[in-house]
């Protein structure tokens, strides 16, 4: 138990895998010379074959390591630690035993394999690699987020009655470490979030991550169920960007529109003066028919036609993104005017809660007295 206890911790430091010139002693195999605290690790490979390319040469070692490792290796060099040489031995005999088709039970607890994920050097073409990514997804509380936030705002079921998702959806406007909830420059938006009208003038970077190896055809709207309908007193659904026949695989994640079939084009979003915040939602189906889907009958539409739509052309939704927007500055104001003059060809609408009627003033705005008589008791008498 000793011995394990010091192979086990020996794997968890980073700076003995990088070998790294220092050691806490607590650190350090009784059965090792005093001198394995300042020797590094004899370079050697591992006595099985990884199942992935060649890593990157810019992974980094470890928190608070300057220096850099090319590709992995044994956290000791053979005969070292006997403990941790039957460990890799009976790793590759586990390997060898296993027979499911994929590999993926018997990849999934290499060390290499678990280093290069760690280190973001993967190859999502590899069903382990593919495992991996997925369960980082759901576990990482990614989608334990989304969620959330698509429950707790009502996007489901204002936008779709129910969604599980399966493909990962990442939402990108413009260069940046991201905007939070906290705000921020540019980059991937996460879900729920508010972004200015000024940084989603020009399409979205759009990234879907399905964990299947074939390339299969998807079909991806971007909606806003919450356009106000003055004259049903209720909300419509406007479609800012419908995109049909796009090829993804784990391989494949960008969306383009140049190998795809953009049914109808990117209409930047424009939230109405006047009203409530608006839910920007992507929606991505998977495209079970086998006609490819028609064009949506218009821009506007009411919530059971959009539903209609996707029934009647076999899509099943797989992945969804949000983010909000609200129209309550100058400069927001000035962005909506401008969509709506030069790109819908209107003007800009308003809205907003009727004035309360004074039960206490006349038509010209005066209140009743004892003592004078209104206007309207005035025209009465006139008549």
């Amino acid at each position: 138990m000793a011995a394990y206890r010091t192979v086990r911790q020996k794997l968890l430091c980073p700076l003995y895998q990088a070998g790294g010139s220092s050691l806490p002693c607590s650190w350090i195999s009784s059965s090792a010379p005093a001198s394995a605290a300042s020797a590094s690790p004899a370079s050697s490979s591992s006595s099985s074959s990884s199942p992935s390319s060649t890593p990157s040469t810019s992974s980094a070692t470890g928190p608070g390591d300057t220096r850099i490792a090319s590709q992995w290796k044994p956290a000791l060099p053979p005969g070292r630690e006997p403990a941790y040489d039957a460990a890799l031995e009976s790793l590759k005999e586990h390997r060898n035993q296993q027979s499911d088709k994929d590999g993926v039970e018997a990849w999934v607890n290499d060390p290499e394999v678990l280093w290069k994920f760690a280190h973001d050097d993967v190859d999502l073409s590899q069903p382990v690699f593919r495992f991996l990514r997925e369960k980082a997804w759901r576990q990482n509380g990614a989608l334990d987020r989304l969620l959330e936030r698509i429950r707790a705002m009502n996007v489901v079921p204002d936008v779709l009655p129910t969604i599980a998702p399966t493909v990962d959806v990442q939402v990108a406007y413009g260069a940046g470490s991201g905007i939070g909830d906290h705000g921020g420059e540019g980059g991937d938006v996460w879900p729920g979030v508010f972004v200015n009208t000024t940084k989603t003038l020009s399409p979205p970077q759009l990234t879907v991550t399905p964990f299947h190896a074939e390339v299969r055809k998807y079909t991806i709207l971007m909606v806003d169920p919450d356009v106000p309908n003055e004259l049903s007193a209720s909300f419509d659904t406007f479609v800012h960007w419908h995109v049909s026949n796009v090829p993804l695989s784990a391989t494949q994640t960008s969306v383009s529109a140049v190998s795809a079939n953009e049914l109808q084009a990117y209409i930047p979003p424009h939230p109405q003066d006047g009203s409530p915040y608006h839910r920007y939602t992507t929606v991505v189906f998977e495209q079970t028919g086998e006609a490819a889907p028609a064009a949506l009958s218009a821009r506007t539409l009411s919530p059971a036609a959009v539903q209609k739509y996707v029934q009647e052309n076999s899509l099943r939704p797989v992945g969804i993104h949000f983010f909000r927007q609200i129209c309550k500055d100058k400069e927001t104001k000035r962005v909506v005017e401008t969509i709506y003059r030069d790109t819908l060809g209107r003007e800009a609408p308003t809205y907003g809660n009727l004035p309360k009627s004074d039960p206490f003033r006349d038509s010209a705005g005066y209140r009743h007295s004892r003592y004078f008589e209104s206007a309207d008791e005035l025209a009465a008498q006139a008549i």
